[in-house]
């Protein structure tokens, strides 16, 4: 059997602790790569033809310019026009054309 300010003392810091844990839980889940995927294809299709440099579309993205760059010429959202410059095209209508 404990004493009462021993069970208190407990008491307190277990609540201390818990509600230390749920302010942690709270934050917001980190960007998926799949997201930032899925935000480049959107941003293509509402700027077709128009020309960005590779560090504009990281600024956009949120990916590093290494990821990006792969996952550009494995896609075909946007076409190299020079050297690190691309412009926004719809890869499902120029698939299309073909």
């Amino acid at each position: 059997m404990l004493r009462e300010e021993a069970q208190n003392w407990v008491k307190c810091n277990i609540l201390t602790h818990f509600s230390e844990t749920e302010i942690k839980l709270d934050d917001p889940k980190p960007e998926k790569r799949k997201d930032k995927y899925a935000r480049m294809e959107k941003y293509a299709l509402d700027n077709i033809y128009l020309e960005f440099t590779t560090q504009q579309l990281v600024d956009v993205s949120g990916l590093s310019a290494g990821t990006l760059t792969t996952w550009i010429k494995a896609n075909g959202w946007f076409k190299n026009v020079g050297r690190g410059k691309w412009e926004a095209r719809n890869a499902k209508e120029d698939r299309k054309s073909v």
